[in-house]
């Protein structure tokens, strides 16, 4: 009994000491955290430190936001799940979007050709530098749809086996299972990808066989997502000092 208490505090302690991916900013309503290696959902809380590997998910009328140590923030919005994959040295990371709509603002830095963001789905990847913008993703029929508010983003349909013979090539040690890696996806990205500029919308289906090529928002209906109250991206958000 004893060494099964121990057990369970190293693996505590273990799970919640990892490098932090990001911090929550802003909290409405109902959200829901799953550290990695745990399996009992836990309340968000504004301040919480979030490691590698965290899956945050919210529910109806309910929104989180995170901000990485770079100053990007990504707003999750309502019904929707997302994985904190992990975190690159560059100082965003690598988030799988699971069900739902995001919204992120990513920092500019001094060099605006390398990705600082990348945001994945069931069937697509998208590469981010510098920009505001709005990414969706419905598993019911598995579409990926992405709305650039400002700047520009590199999309590009890619399938899991793509991205596993990628992390077989670049891996060091072959005899352990590849794992996602930012530099892979980045790799990918940057190759025969979709720019999608302000004002424009893209998207990827399971059908088809690339990205769409991005088409021209209307005036209104492009002012009125970028507005849009969804996010509460409109309103500063609270920060942790």
């Amino acid at each position: 009994m004893v060494l099964h208490i121990f057990l369970a505090i190293i693996l505590s302690f273990r799970i919640y000491a990892g490098d932090t991916v990001a911090e929550v900013i802003l909290v409405k309503g109902q959200v829901t955290k799953l550290y990695p290696g745990t399996l009992k959902a836990l309340e968000v809380k504004l301040g919480d430190k979030l490691p590698e590997d965290t899956s945050l998910a919210t529910a109806e009328r309910s929104i989180v936001r995170v901000k990485y140590s770079d100053g990007s923030q990504v707003t999750i919005g309502p019904k929707g799940h997302v994985n904190l994959v992990m975190a690159s040295k560059k100082g965003s990371g690598l988030i799988s979007l699971l069900k739902g709509k995001i919204r992120s603002q990513v920092m500019k830095n001094g060099d605006s050709q390398k990705t600082k963001l990348i945001i994945k789905t069931r069937n697509a990847a998208l590469g981010v530098r510098g920009t505001d913008f709005q990414t969706v993703y419905n598993p019911a029929n598995k579409n990926t749809s992405l709305v650039t508010f400002d700047g520009e983003v590199a999309m590009k349909k890619v399938s899991d086996k793509e991205i596993l013979k990628k992390s077989i090539e670049t891996s060091t040690t072959p005899t352990k299972a590849p794992v996602q890696n930012f530099e892979d996806y980045d790799k990918i990205i940057d190759k025969n990808n979709v720019l999608v500029k302000k004002g424009r919308f893209s998207g990827v289906s399971q059908q088809a066989t690339q990205a769409t090529n991005p088409i021209k928002i209307n005036p209104k209906q492009y002012v009125a997502l970028k507005k849009s109250n969804e996010f509460n991206i409109s309103k500063k958000p609270i920060e942790i000092t």
